[in-house]
Parts: structure tokens; sequence; C-alpha cells
């Protein structure tokens, strides 16, 4: 059975949010792994790009399914954030072996502006030095300062539209959140773990985890409890 990954980043993010999910999958695994940038995101941000807005992230998403899908037997899809309300999006409509969603931004809190920094300061940390969660305060900053009104709302579009179809996913849902989480709340995975119709759901929180979980300490330790989760949903479906 050929098992897919589609890996999907947050708002003003890319696919370095869950990058130490996806070298630990491609490390332990044999599935094939699909982490895309949408549209806008990435390094440098472009969220002015006229084409940056909820319909094509929403599409763009969809679409890398569909690519994966025909390759595989089985799709798994990962979503961080934002990510994880196109991951919920897809699960409500698509056949999905397996879901997992990492601090997703189901309930939104403002993003609190921590820290002022050159933008060429900003791109050596996220280019030539080791990555860890704290670095990620200097994004916050950079991130407010360049993204567009006209993009956060695009952002609030998407979660607007999201609520009408999280009680219509059924895959095993596992979701991961920080308590020290100040960007979304935790309570926004425990409003998903509620909606959703999910006959199997697995909550790991993370005591010290702030947003960008996987960098979090103790992400080494869930790492194998997601991969364990995926593994038992997928034996599940072949049983089934």
């Amino acid at each position: 059975m050929k098992v897919g990954v589609l890996f999907l980043h947050g708002f003003t993010g890319g696919p370095m949010e869950v990058r130490p999910l996806y070298r630990y999958f491609e490390q332990m695994t044999d599935w094939e792994l699909v982490s895309p940038t949408l549209t806008g995101h990435g390094l440098p941000l472009r969220l002015d790009h006229p084409d940056a807005n909820a319909q094509t992230w929403y599409f763009e998403a969809v679409h890398e399914y569909e690519l994966l899908a025909r390759r595989v037997d089985r799709v798994v899809v990962v979503g961080f954030s934002m990510g994880g309300v196109l991951a919920s999006m897809i699960a409500a409509q698509y056949e999905v072996a397996s879901l997992v969603l990492l601090s997703p931004a189901a309930k939104y809190v403002n993003i609190p502006q921590l820290f002022e920094n050159l933008y060429e300061r900003w791109i050596t940390e996220w280019e030539e030095r080791p990555v860890g969660e704290g670095n990620f305060y200097h994004l916050y900053d950079y991130k407010l300062r360049v993204t567009p009104l006209r993009a956060t709302l695009n952002f609030l579009e998407v979660v607007s539209y999201a609520r009408g179809h999280y009680e219509r996913v059924t895959a095993p849902a596992c979701f991961v959140h920080g308590l020290k989480d100040g960007v979304v709340p935790i309570g926004s995975s425990y409003y998903l773990y509620d909606t959703f119709a999910s006959t199997n759901k697995r909550m790991i929180i993370s005591g010290e985890g702030k947003h960008h979980i996987c960098y979090s300490k103790e992400a080494p330790s869930w790492f194998g409890e997601v991969k364990a989760f995926i593994e038992q949903s997928l034996r599940s479906k072949t049983d089934n």
C-alpha cells in the first residue's frame, strides 16, 4: 500500500513551519511527502499578489490533494494553523485516511507585536541558522509589517467558510496543540475535536509548546505518537 502525506502550512508562512515533522517522516517512513507553498506565501512574502486570496489557497490545497491521490493508495493530510483549516475542509469532502491538525486556526487570536527587526536580519535567521521556536518572534514582526489588510481578510474568510464543513469530517483525526500558544488558543483544537464526526480522535497536548508546535522542545516526543496514530488509522482502513 502506497501512502502519501500532504502538508499544508499556515497563513503568512511556508513549508518550513512543518519541516521538522516532514523530515521525521522522511527518515522513518517510505511515504511520499508533498509540502507545497500557497500563492503569496514562502520567502519572501508576496501577499499583495492578485491571486493571494481565500479561493486560490483552497483550490491549490485541493489540487495538491488530487495530484497526490492519483499517485498513492491512501492520502494523509497534515495541516498547520490555517493549513489545518484547509485540511479539515479537504477531509470533509474527499477521502482522507488520516488527518493531523497542528495548532489549527479554527478560532483565531490576533498576533501581538513582539520585536522590531530588520528584514535582512530575519532573512539570515530563516535561511542560515538553525530555527528554534524563539526565532519565530522575529518572523511575527516581519509578517505584521508586510501583510496587507486584504490578505488578512482573506485568511478570516477561510476560517469563516470552513465552519460549515467541520461536522462532515469523519476521517481519523489527531490534534496537536501547545498550552503556551499565544496565537491560536488551545480551545480551537478542542472545538474541532468536539465538532468533527470522526469516531477515532486523539488530542496531544504540549505543555511547553507555542504556536509553531513543530519547533517546540517537546516535538520529538510527539512526532512518534503522530506517526503511530497514522499507522493505526491506515491499518484500520485496510481491515475495513
